[in-house]
């Protein structure tokens, strides 16, 4: 992955000093990167003659036409990459609402993040699943809290200790339609592992093939950490603002599982609910969920 991320890097780097000359502060700005994550391809493309800095600024190298062709070329690949993003999104949220196990008790799929804004190179989907069943956790976990290395796997950050669900976790738990209820068990072995191939999260690994995902072999996973790196998935659980009883127990608990404490206002409020009808996300928390913003409000 590292390789990729590199030439990703260098990529995005040339295309925003394409038209204009920008700082280190305004190019990690553009990119929504660290700075410090910019010094290596920052120094390739300089050692390679294809950029050069001055007065503190970067820009295309003087003789920067051949350059100027090659991403003339690159532009529609890229544009049309992240026009993909959103795509997607649209189509795992109708996965995920159609697909999913009753026993989840999905209820809503909201888009916020960069990619909901309309940002070009978003760097991720950041996708929110509402839900009442028992399934799903209430809310994510406190990615610094104890639990047993079998129950999950790490997500980001990846810093010792972190034991947050990833994308293959919560997908995973979406489970797949069929009778009987509980899709576990069966008499009917054949039936079931048909209704495992088609479960929620293999059809979401289907709809991202594209992008160089592929379908576990077994129960074994390789692109698992691709996968996790393309969605950045979060639960919560309707009853903490549908319950009184809920709302009091876990509303505090909620905020203090994030390191950012306005992390759950954020979202709600600047997210999107998809509308299977539009297939777009084009509805506000507020409108269905009277009164759930300012439950998180800090």
């Amino acid at each position: 992955m590292f390789k990729e991320n590199l030439v990703q890097a260098n990529l995005k780097i040339l295309m925003n000093l394409d038209q204009q000359s920008l700082s280190l502060e305004q190019l990690a700005d553009n990119m929504k990167i660290k700075q410090g994550k910019l010094a290596t391809p920052l120094r390739i493309l300089q050692e390679q003659g294809l950029i050069q800095e001055v007065n503190g600024s970067y820009q295309l190298h003087s003789t920067s036409e051949p350059i100027k062709e090659l991403l003339a070329l690159i532009k529609p690949w890229t544009d049309y990459f992240d026009g993909q993003y959103y795509e997607v999104a649209k189509d795992v949220a109708e996965i995920i609402l159609t697909k999913s196990w009753g026993e989840v008790g999905v209820k809503d799929v909201l888009l916020f993040g960069s990619a909901s804004r309309g940002e070009t190179n978003p760097n991720d989907l950041d996708i929110l699943i509402l839900h009442e069943g028992h399934k799903l956790q209430e809310f994510d976990i406190d990615p610094y809290g104890k639990r047993s290395d079998w129950e999950t796997k790490h997500d980001m950050p990846a810093i010792k200790g972190n034991k947050r669900y990833d994308a293959y976790s919560i997908f995973s738990q979406l489970g797949y339609k069929g009778d009987p209820i509980d899709n576990f068990q069966t008499d009917n072995l054949k039936k079931e592992r048909e209704l495992q191939k088609d479960s929620a999260f293999n059809n979401i690994v289907r709809r991202v093939e594209p992008f160089g995902i592929r379908l576990p072999t077994e129960w074994k996973f390789e692109d698992r950490n691709q996968f996790a790196a393309l969605f950045d998935v979060h639960v919560l659980s309707t009853e903490l603002f549908e319950r009184e009883g809920y709302r009091v127990k876990y509303r505090e608990e909620a905020i203090e599982s994030c390191r950012d404490p306005t992390f759950w206002y954020t979202v709600l409020s600047a997210g999107k609910l998809y509308d299977p009808k539009k297939h777009d996300f084009t509805g506000k928390v507020e409108d269905k969920y009277p009164g759930v913003i300012e439950l998180f409000e800090r």
